[in-house]
């Protein structure tokens, strides 16, 4: 019998940006190669994700407050979720409060709940 690693769930801080930027990027190659050009997914770098998940991270409010959720066993993020204020006036006015900017789970935790649960 094998025993199932633990999984933390916590709040992502600013000290968190690269790992999720790498984190995202592998997803992208992973998940959107077979649709998007690979210039595209070329194109993206880790230090420009880096700062995007800073500045997201530092100051919540400039970004519709956007909250960041990490999923990690034994200190590897296992999947991520970002959610925020509704962005869409549209959707507003139909009650939707809140929006899901992003949410990843690395193929390895796929299909055990991890998504729902972040």
């Amino acid at each position: 019998m094998h025993d199932t690693p633990q999984i933390v769930f916590r709040p992502a801080v600013s000290g968190d940006a690269k790992r999720l930027a790498t984190f995202q990027i592998n997803a992208w190659k992973e998940h959107y190669a077979s649709f998007l050009p690979c210039w595209t997914l070329d194109q993206v770098s880790v230090e420009d994700r880096t700062e995007a998940w800073r500045m997201i991270l530092r100051n919540p409010a400039r970004h519709a407050d956007t909250e960041v959720h990490l999923a990690e066993v034994q200190g590897r993020i296992a999947g991520f979720g970002a959610v925020g204020r509704q962005r869409s006036e549209r959707l507003s006015a139909l009650g939707y409060g809140g929006d899901v900017s992003a949410i990843y789970v690395d193929s390895d935790f796929q299909a055990r709940g991890l998504g729902r649960r972040i």
